[in-house]
């Protein structure tokens, strides 16, 4: 039968839904290995039989979600082989889970740790206005009597200690 391609025409790969005439039914490629095909459903032909036809392309494989190297809480010892490599080519800064928790390190690959790429820490700005009520509660948001207002930063959790104050204006 010469109306047909071989299955090396085709360039076929797993998932493949692929029909020859002889077969007279539909055959799934389950891997592409190098003398041949194999199929899920017992269609055992040579890769170089003429006469198949391509039914339906295989979707491609989804590409894997991406690793987020700052949430790993493992030993690298126990995470599997493309994590550990992600890792270690990452560059850093790195941190490691010792006795106090989290702390910067140089990584030394030790299988019994978790390692980690450091957190861009999380930083906030908060400003605060006060002084447009007996009480002198804080607020976040300006009222037209507020005498000061005063702008902080916290970077993860931690309060900068340089604060700026500044006396306001009354609005009108």
């Amino acid at each position: 039968m010469t109306n047909g391609k071989t299955l090396r025409d085709l360039d076929v790969m797993a998932r493949d839904v692929l029909s020859h005439p002889i077969l007279q039914k539909k055959c799934t490629v389950s891997s592409v290995v190098a003398g041949g095909v194999i199929f899920d459903d017992g269609c055992g032909y040579s890769a170089d039989t003429i006469g198949w036809s391509l039914v339906s392309r295989a979707e491609p494989e989804p590409k894997p979600e991406p690793i987020d190297l700052t949430a790993i809480k493992t030993p690298i010892g126990l995470l599997d082989e493309a994590t550990q490599q992600a890792l270690r080519d990452h560059g850093g800064p790195y941190q490691a889970y010792m006795y106090r928790g989290w702390e910067d390190a140089v990584p030394g690959w030790n299988s019994s740790i978790a390692y980690r790429v450091k957190p861009t820490p999380k930083v906030e700005t908060v400003t605060l206005y006060f002084g447009h009520n007996i009480s002198d509660d804080a607020t976040t948001q300006r009222h037209k009597l507020d005498t000061h207002k005063i702008t902080l930063t916290i970077n993860d959790g931690v309060v900068d200690p340089v604060v700026t104050v500044e006396v306001l204006e009354a609005l009108e």
